[in-house]
């Protein structure tokens, strides 16, 4: 007996809420194993989808009790932006130091921390940060560059 489409996209779903409640919450990564590629290709098409605004209601609330499997997406950019400032500043003044980004914290607040202002030095560097961010950066958090 063939499976419906519905059908098919809920296996998927449990595959993915198996694997993430196996790894505490962690999403899966392209390069982890062949089963983790699935799930990554699967779950990437699902944030396609999220952006395109064809993922339904149901769908969505499902996904959202995975956990955060839409890495900011359809989140106001400016609110996101900000909300990294402050987890930064949180970051800097409990810990002493910016985050790092390493591959072995894949998955943990630090590694998104570091790969965000990586991004932000990134823009900087080749002009393209808006001058109010840069200034923002530069009073809140001296030597992030």
């Amino acid at each position: 007996m063939t499976k419906t489409l519905e059908e098919t996209w809920w296996g998927h779903y449990e595959d993915l809420a198996v694997y993430m409640g196996e790894r505490g919450g962690q999403r899966p990564r392209q390069n982890d194993s062949p089963r983790a590629a699935a799930l990554y290709s699967w779950s990437f098409a699902q944030r396609r989808a999220l952006d395109a605004g064809t993922l339904t209601a149901e769908r969505r609330e499902a996904l959202d009790r995975l956990g955060e499997w839409s890495a900011g997406r359809n989140e106001n950019p400016e609110e996101l932006w900000e909300r990294r400032l402050g987890e930064l500043q949180q970051f800097v003044a409990g810990r002493g130091r910016f985050p790092a980004y390493n591959v072995g914290l894949r998955g943990t607040g630090e590694h998104v921390l570091g790969v965000w202002v990586s991004t932000q030095r990134t823009r900087f560097r080749k002009g393209r940060m808006r001058t109010d961010r840069r200034e923002r950066l530069d009073r809140m958090l001296p030597g992030w560059v």
